[in-house]
């Protein structure tokens, strides 16, 4: 009987297991799919109209830190921020993600050339004991033309 009952929990608790990371797959699949949304959009605008609808002609920061990731001479936009350009992106993160934001930064590489980073972030666990802060990053370059 001590035997049947130690199989019993086991069983459950790889049914507890699997869930959590069945959720954590689920979030990652959520950000990948609003980042790359994010990506679609930047690509498909041209460098002008990127510098306009984001503001990019304020001066860039001498150091912008995301996540504790530093880049130097960027300009950040973040959902953190009152005037998000992408309001639609803003509402779908605070659904789809416990404690989600989105950044994106900004780097010239030369005047025709800007480097743009789009990091999805997230809280991981935090309705299950722990909590962790999980992100991905896409890149890609803005070339004018």
């Amino acid at each position: 009987m001590a035997l049947m009952g130690t199989v019993v929990m086991s069983v459950f608790a790889l049914f507890v297991t699997g869930r959590g990371s069945a959720v954590s797959g689920r979030h990652m699949s959520e950000a990948v799919r609003i980042a790359s949304d994010i990506a679609t959009t930047v690509a498909a605008r041209s460098l002008n109209d990127l510098e306009e609808q984001f503001a990019l002609r304020d001066t860039p920061s001498a150091v912008t830190v995301v996540d504790g990731v530093q880049y130097p001479e960027s300009v950040l936009r973040s959902t953190r921020q009152p005037a998000f350009p992408l309001a639609a992106v803003t509402r779908k993160v605070s659904e789809k993600l416990p404690g989600g934001q989105v950044d994106i930064v900004f780097t010239p590489v030369d005047p025709n050339i800007t480097q743009v980073r789009v990091i999805v972030s997230w809280d991981e666990g935090s309705g299950r004991g722990f909590c962790s802060r999980q992100k991905i990053t896409l890149k890609s370059a803005k070339i004018r033309g």
